[in-house]
């Protein structure tokens, strides 16, 4: 397959880990520039629409973990649509990202806490 088609199938996946990088880098702006103006960001805290939103809820997300490393477990995608896995001590989480002419315009994040002693005993 050619270089070019390569790198259409595999666009969403680059864009999904340069805005993980970016976040990484606390690099705020840079993140929400690879957004659309019409992204919809879908997390547990709730649903936040529009780049104004989706920049709010990013800056709080930071401010809350500041320090806390999260570590890129896996990630995978083709063609529009990528899925980020992560861990952050004991708090894992899936990122599901979607691509529309060369931006993000979704984000839906889940996750949860593992309280392996209550199930373990």
């Amino acid at each position: 397959m050619a270089a070019v088609r390569m790198e259409k199938i595999e666009s969403t996946l680059r864009l999904a880990i340069e805005f993980r990088a970016r976040l990484a880098r606390e690099d705020l702006g840079g993140a929400i520039e690879l957004l659309s103006d019409s992204c919809l960001i879908d997390a547990p805290e709730g649903v936040f629409a529009g780049r104004e939103e989706a920049k709010r809820y990013f800056k709080h997300r930071a401010e809350e973990r500041r320090g806390a490393a999260q570590e890129v477990e896996e990630i995978f995608g083709m063609g529009f649509r990528c899925v980020v896995r992560l861990k952050d001590g004991n708090r894992r989480s899936l990122e599901l990202f979607k691509e529309e002419r060369g931006v993000l315009s979704e984000i839906l994040i889940y996750a949860k806490n593992a309280p392996a002693d209550t199930i373990r005993g």
